[in-house]
């Protein structure tokens, strides 16, 4: 077989369960091109939560360290690496696909005010 055409798909995942569903569509792309899949989880970096405690940082890195893995998990046939990486979520993608062939990800699709104030990583990246 020929080299894969999506050798790297990327999965930005956040926890929730509209992230979810990106994630058999990739599973389905990687799979048919003998690939694989990096599901990527922005935290926020330390520099812009001060006043966060750091043990609610360590707690919130642990939980989104193990909703990563467990992500990873329930990925069936294609391998699958997962990345936590300090940083905005839109910046993040923005870096990690830069090593990608195709992203594939949902939007929350937001409009008017919310989006305006919460902006959009789907938009962005």
């Amino acid at each position: 077989m020929s080299e894969a055409l999506f050798q790297n798909v990327l999965v930005p995942y956040d926890g929730s369960e509209l992230s979810e569903f990106a994630t058999p569509y990739a599973a389905e792309i990687a799979r048919r091109s003998c690939g694989r899949i990096t599901l990527v989880r922005a935290l926020p970096e330390p520099a812009i939560v001060t006043d966060i405690p750091r043990k609610l940082l360590l707690q919130v890195t642990a939980t989104a360290r193990k909703e990563l893995e467990d992500a990873g998990g329930r990925v069936d046939g294609v391998p699958v690496k997962t990345l936590l990486v300090e940083g905005l979520p839109g910046d993040v993608v923005q870096r990690e696909a830069k090593k990608c062939d195709l992203i594939v990800m949902t939007t929350q699709g937001r409009g008017g005010v919310s989006r305006l104030v919460l902006g959009s990583v789907t938009e962005r990246v």
